[in-house]
């Protein structure tokens, strides 16, 4: 599904794009986490 916005004036804005279920071909990319969470 594509997904677009068009900001309005000349604030800043943040595009969040969220994934679920979690997608198996993106899991390497949270791999970190789970080391970080180790190391606390």
């Amino acid at each position: 599904m594509a997904h677009s916005a068009q900001p309005v004036g000349d604030e800043q804005v943040l595009d969040i794009g969220l994934l679920a279920p979690v997608r198996e071909d993106f899991l390497y990319l949270t791999e970190y986490q789970n080391t970080e969470k180790d190391m606390s």
